[in-house]
């Protein structure tokens, strides 16, 4: 928890600020009560961190809550979130509790400078020969790291003079208006963006959306039927499309928060993933722009990449990955993919220091006009079944890498005494017959190697 002159400034700043909002000429008209109630909201202990590395903050409530950062700003409707503060700071977790505003904070602290990658095995081992046993190499968490990314809306996003939107009528907003859907408020009509701004904080619940142009801010939850983005979406709290959504040039998304669809995701333009994104069905890229992936993508059937597909984070695709002749599969240091099955027609780049993951549990096709270069690790769990393509020296095919946590890898080989590679991965099982030492070698998502040794006895 912050120091007592902290709490009173945030306990300060929260009453003026909620007063602020909740003053009215009507004099029957309450203002919110502040109420700070651990067993209604709850953050748990204090957090240390690291600068650069993501920190997991979880509240606890049972009704509708939210994330606010320092200053107040909401940055999340989620009760669990990553955050990656470049020094220490405070965070409120806030809860609406039978008509009443509960919040508790919990204080990140940040070390500049962390320990770098370690790993130690167990102590040295007597065993008898010939009997079967399991080494396994444990890591530090510096050998990992991960790309999520909460940032918060724009400062000015809460625009003074927006039409507030309400109820189950229709509008339209057209260019240099701005309209929004504040917190606490619902609204079920629909909506035609038209070259205006639309702001949503609290929830929108459409029968139809038409977005030709213009911005769309969520920061609450939107919830429509089906979503062509025609224009600049930007996402930090919650989207769900219940069937088919679509991106037409000069459409962009950056999606801070959660976006979900329920069907196909069609890309024919820009989109950035820098939270969680979850395809029901397909994800299709059509066009020749970019995808990029820097947290968690999941697609629940097919994937088509005919552009450019930056990966820096996790993906999990439930069938098959197409990668389509032209097209450029980029796999960032410390991220992977997996997939049931993978047919490569063009390049897949890698980095040159840290390592990357690609893991295949059924098939895997490499054609010939394929070129894979870069540090990767390419795990088909049956064995390639087509290799005719270009692979560069540093890709390896031998299932080394062990992925730990989303968008880190760390990769793991242990030698014997003589140098000779006994077996990659965590943990290794061997059958010594005569006393001999066996060293694990980390290589971390920035290309560090770190390594440790263990004797086994054999008597």
């Amino acid at each position: 928890m912050p120091h007592l002159a902290q709490s009173f400034s945030l306990l300060l700043f929260l009453i003026t600020a909620l007063w602020a909002q909740n003053t009215s000429s009507d004099p029957d008209e309450k203002a919110i009560q502040i109420i700070h109630d651990s067993l209604k909201t709850n953050t748990g202990s204090d957090k240390n961190g690291c600068a650069g590395e993501p920190v997991l903050l979880r509240g606890s409530a049972h009704k509708k809550s939210s994330w606010l950062d320092s200053s107040g700003l909401r940055i999340s409707s989620s009760q669990e979130i990553f955050v990656n503060p470049t020094q220490s700071t405070f965070y409120i977790f806030q809860t609406d509790f039978n008509g009443s505003v509960h919040h508790d904070t919990v204080q990140v602290n940040i070390t500049p400078d962390c320990p770098p990658c370690s790993v130690h095995t167990e102590t040295n081992i007597v065993t008898p020969p010939g009997k079967t046993i399991t080494l396994t190499a444990n890591t530090n968490e510096h050998c990992t790291r991960s790309n999520c990314s909460n940032r918060t809306p724009p400062a000015d996003y809460l625009t003074k003079g927006a039409s507030i939107l309400s109820g189950t009528a229709h509008y339209v907003i057209s260019l240099h208006q701005t309209a929004s859907i504040p917190e606490e408020t619902l609204f079920n009509g629909s909506i035609d963006v038209n070259g205006g701004t639309l702001i949503v904080a609290g929830r929108a619940i459409l029968k139809k959306i038409n977005f030709k142009s213009g911005r769309i801010i969520v920061t609450g939850e939107l919830t429509a039927p089906y979503f062509t983005i025609s224009d600049t979406l930007e996402n930090y709290g919650t989207v769900n499309v219940d069937s088919d959504a679509s991106i037409v040039a000069p459409g962009c998304i950056n999606n801070y928060g959660t976006f979900s669809v329920n069907g196909i995701l069609t890309l024919n333009s820009r989109a950035y993933n820098h939270s969680k994104m979850n395809i029901g069905s397909d994800l299709i890229q059509r066009s020749n722009d970019l995808f990029t992936n820097e947290c968690s993508l999941v697609v629940g059937n097919d994937l088509h990449i005919n552009g450019t597909f930056i990966n820096k984070g996790a993906a999990a695709v439930t069938f098959n990955t197409f990668i389509r002749d032209g097209s450029q599969y980029i796999t960032d240091d410390g991220s992977y993919i997996t997939s049931k099955n993978m047919y490569v027609e063009s390049s897949i780049q890698g980095g040159s220091a840290g390592m990357s993951s690609i893991t295949i549990q059924e098939e895997l096709y490499i054609y010939k006009s394929a070129y894979i270069d870069g540090r990767i690790d390419i795990c088909d769990k049956n064995g390639i079944e087509v290799n005719v393509g270009k692979m560069d020296k540093n890709v390896s095919t031998d299932c080394r890498t062990a992925i730990d946590g989303i968008g880190g890898v760390a990769s793991f080989v242990w030698y014997d005494s003589m140098g000779k590679i006994v077996g990659t991965g965590k943990s290794v099982t061997i059958t010594p017959v005569v006393t001999t030492t066996y060293i694990v070698t980390v290589i971390d998502v920035n290309g560090n190697s770190v390594s440790d040794k263990i004797n086994i006895k054999v008597e």
